[in-house]
């Protein structure tokens, strides 16, 4: 981290310290003081307009967003909101999109603002946790500071855990199934402070499911974790999430927030349903839980970061996806070839 980023980066963090400790004191005192903070620090019109809505939004003393703040204030270790905080709304929407822009202009357009690596597929060949480890300091270098990962294997999950929490300027969302995380785990979760766990959860009433998700959720609750939910949904389930059900079952969880993840191109007749639903949901009504809905507002975001806007995916054995596409050829792989390399090729 250079002199004069590492300057910034400490007074924005002795400031949220600061108002950490209004918050716990008066909650909605110590929110307005970190709005006016962002304000001084927003570097673009995006930011500057969400700070905007945001004094707009806390203006109201019977906001519901209070109650999901207060919520975290209360239950997560303040060392693990001001990290993750931090190094996603510092590192990587204002130092790390900064670099990437100017990489744009340099000609390289096609930087994510995030690295998402779906280990779910199983093969003979995975990347090592070294290999992690260099892929994500090659996405630093060039402005990514936030990676995603799809998880299922709990040997690889206890490897992979260390190396991310080496990477101090990142912040991690790891999405894995419930019965993976244990006391044990959530433990070493809450030192790394960088990581945030996002739970497997499903619109059928399995109970053992149901069962390993609320015995998760005590696990990180109990250690002060960060951590929500996500779902894969599709036209078959789509009504059941609509109709609050899945909100629900979430907050049993208490859980602040969940990503809802869609599986299939089209919703027919429930597209603009579900638009409606989810900016009902974005003011928080009737359930105090953020609801995100994964593959839109990741692109949201992407496209005021990042030229081209690419959705880049990186598999097991270190081959990618690129904008939806699986047949780049072998020859795209990152246990042969840098990051940057890699994007520069998908550029020409």
């Amino acid at each position: 981290m250079g002199a004069g980023r590492k300057m910034v980066y400490k007074i924005i963090e002795l400031a949220i310290n600061k108002g950490l400790q209004d918050m716990q004191e008066d909650l909605q005192r110590g929110v307005r003081r970190l709005v006016d903070l962002g304000s001084v620090f927003a570097t673009g019109n995006h930011q500057r307009d969400f700070l905007r809505k945001a004094k707009n939004i806390f203006k109201d003393e019977n906001s519901p967003y209070f109650a999901v703040l207060s919520f975290l204030i209360n239950n997560v270790d303040p060392k693990i909101i001001k990290t993750c905080g931090l190094n996603l709304g510092y590192n990587s929407w204002t130092y790390g999109a900064a670099k990437i822009r100017t990489y744009n202009q340099a000609g390289m357009e096609n930087i994510p603002w995030f690295l998402l690596f779906d280990f779910r597929p199983k093969t003979d060949t995975v990347l090592t946790s070294k290999e992690v480890s260099a892929i994500l300091t090659a996405g630093q270098d060039i402005g990514i500071y936030c990676g995603l990962f799809f998880i299922r294997q709990e040997s690889y999950l206890e490897t992979l855990i260390p190396t991310l929490s080496e990477h101090r300027d990142n912040t991690f969302l790891l999405f894995v199934p419930a019965e993976l995380i244990t006391a044990r785990l959530a433990a070493i979760i809450a030192e790394a402070a960088n990581i945030v766990i996002v739970l497997e959860t499903s619109t059928a009433n399995d109970n053992r499911q149901n069962k390993n998700a609320a015995d998760a959720a005590e696990h990180l609750l109990k250690k002060k974790c960060l951590y929500g939910a996500y779902v894969f949904y599709n036209d078959h389930n789509l009504d059941y999430i609509m109709a609050h059900s899945y909100s629900k079952q979430i907050e049993e969880l208490q859980c602040p927030f969940a990503f809802l993840i869609q599986e299939n191109n089209d919703l027919g007749q429930k597209e603009q349903q579900f638009a409606a639903f989810l900016q009902q949901a974005r003011e928080l009504v009737p359930n105090n839980l953020f609801l995100f809905d994964f593959y839109r507002d990741l692109a949201y975001v992407n496209r005021l970061i990042s030229a081209k806007a690419p959705f880049l995916a990186i598999k097991p054995d270190g081959t990618i996806a690129f904008n939806g596409s699986d047949s780049l050829g072998p020859y795209l792989n990152l246990k042969s070839g840098s990051l940057p390399e890699i994007l520069q090729k998908l550029d020409s």
